[in-house]
């Protein structure tokens, strides 16, 4: 009997072979999870990486942002000077050292945030106060009634990192000069000091001269 009578005898019902199964498709969820744990480890990367140069940038930064500190502490050393001045024939005090505890009684006034210097030494007395004891550089043998321009002290050039520094004037006002105009205030430095004697001389003769106009009044009265 051939084979295909065998399979599907006479009078029995044909049964077609069953289909085969279509190939089952593969689930889109891997590969969208897979993206999105992708795309969401470089935006930490990225994220982490921007605090890392925002930090970065801040340090390079922070050294310059701290002039508002040194305005804020010339303008202080300013009035005073000017308060000793007050007290002392109209005379700035001959150092930084005479403001110390009387008018200035906090020593952190004379050192910069971003440069300090061994401030501590206003605190063992005059004799102890040197050339790093200051963050500023006082410029002794001027009196309030100078030109409000002249330069009475300034910040020593590497407190912001060479960026600029502040300078306070007779007056008691306080600039910010930019690296860039060193050369000007080096030259109008120079101006002043060269004016200062001649200045002096004149100022010298007005106070003689008005001794003894009150002297002569004082005496012709009964």
């Amino acid at each position: 009997m051939p084979d295909e009578a065998r399979e599907n005898p006479p009078g029995a019902a044909f049964s077609p072979a069953p289909p085969e199964p279509e190939p089952q498709r593969k689930s889109n969820a891997n590969w969208w999870l897979g993206v999105g744990l992708g795309c969401g480890t470089l935006l930490v990367l990225l994220l982490g990486l921007g605090v890392v140069l925002g930090l970065s940038a801040f340090s390079k930064v922070r050294p310059r942002g701290r002039p508002g500190q040194c305005k804020a502490n010339l303008r202080q050393i300013g009035l005073a000077c000017h308060i000793y001045a007050d007290d002392n024939d109209e005379e700035f005090p001959p150092d930084l050292a005479h403001l110390y505890p009387a008018l200035v009684d906090n020593a952190k006034v004379f050192s910069c945030p971003s440069r300090p210097s061994s401030y501590k030494d206003f605190t063992l007395g005059p004799a102890a106060v040197g050339e790093r004891s200051s963050s500023y550089v006082y410029l002794p043998g001027r009196w309030p009634a100078l030109p409000g321009d002249f330069f009475l002290a300034y910040e020593k050039i590497e407190n912001h990192g060479g960026a600029g520094f502040n300078v306070l004037y007779v007056d008691a006002h306080v600039e910010w000069w930019p690296k860039d105009l060193i050369p000007d205030v080096r030259a109008k430095l120079a101006e002043q000091e060269a004016r200062l004697p001649e200045l002096r001389k004149k100022r010298d003769a007005e106070k003689k001269a008005g001794t003894a106009k009150t002297t002569g009044t004082a005496e012709e009265a009964p």
